[in-house]
């Protein structure tokens, strides 16, 4: 007999010669598998067949069917969000889809499916036809900009607060909605000229970037 999704086979009763061998087949459906199988009343492990051998006696076969269920963990840290909690469990064949969306100030660097890159240029990863229990994982980083200052000899350019020196060239990293301020310093008989991104700007010593 069967309980569930699947069947047995043979799937009736069987007059089996006194002495002969007889195995049953068990065969669950798609989408489930096999929880318990009783032979004689006792319970045996889920194996896909049971063999009566050298059969003196009469005999009963039952088997269990349940559904198949996998699960899919989403991890995201702390820089941003997923629209899925971390464990969620599916039937099998489901369809998921899981997106993700970053912090203020922070972007999509990769996506993480099973350990693998699957790349960051979509915030989205479609989950199809699940036949296995998956990982996903998104990685995010930090938006920074960078201000390249550039001047010569004939003057100085250094932070308002002691945060180290300013070099010719220098790259300064900038979080986004930040905001900093330079001081410039010509040498003695020089003026200040400052352009940023080409333009002229119309300040002499002290140059502020607010809200960036």
């Amino acid at each position: 007999s069967t309980i569930g999704n699947g069947m047995v086979t043979p799937n009736t009763s069987l007059e089996i010669p006194y002495g002969d061998d007889e195995t049953y087949a068990f065969i669950p459906e798609d989408g489930y598998k096999i929880k318990e199988v009783i032979v004689d009343g006792e319970a045996l492990e889920p194996n896909s067949s049971y063999t009566f051998y050298n059969i003196t006696s009469n005999h009963t076969v039952s088997v269990e069917f349940e559904k198949i269920f996998h699960t899919i963990q989403v991890l995201c840290g702390e820089n941003g969000t997923a629209n899925l909690p971390e464990i969620n469990t599916l039937e099998h064949r489901s369809n998921l889809m899981c997106r993700f969306t970053p912090n203020e100030g922070y972007r999509l660097k990769d996506i993480l499916v099973d350990g693998d890159s699957v790349g960051g240029d979509s915030t989205s990863y479609y989950f199809g036809n699940i036949s296995t229990d998956h990982t996903i994982e998104a990685v995010f980083e930090e938006i920074l900009f960078y201000l390249t200052v550039h001047f010569g000899p004939e003057g100085t350019v250094t932070y308002p607060s002691d945060e180290g020196p300013i070099t010719p060239s220098d790259k300064i990293a900038v979080r986004v909605g930040s905001s900093f301020s330079l001081n410039i310093t010509p040498n003695l008989n020089y003026t200040a000229k400052i352009m940023i991104n080409g333009e002229k700007i119309d300040t002499t010593d002290v140059l502020e970037f607010n809200d960036i």
